[in-house]
């Protein structure tokens, strides 16, 4: 049996997007696109010990949704090192 789809979709073409990054793949090809860094420069080192300290426990707070503004203190956090830079 055929797959039927809504009238719609026949012009529905595919994603650019998807293209370039087909064509990104490419070891020969440097892309200097927006989005898609030298996987090499990533500080996966670091990461991995940040993600460690969030998730190494038995905490799974971190895992939830929170408080749309922020977690309290976050934000405390960043507000004492941008008043400190200034």
């Amino acid at each position: 049996m055929a797959n039927r789809y809504a009238a719609r979709m026949d012009v529905v073409r595919p994603s650019a997007i998807r293209d370039l990054l087909e064509h990104a793949a490419d070891p020969d090809i440097i892309s200097f696109g927006g989005g898609y860094p030298d996987p090499t420069l990533f500080p996966t080192a670091q990461l991995r010990e940040i993600y460690e300290g969030i998730l190494g426990g038995e905490d799974r707070s971190p895992m939830q949704y929170s408080v749309t503004d922020g977690l309290p203190s976050l934000r405390r956090a960043i507000a004492s090192l941008v008043c400190q830079s200034s």
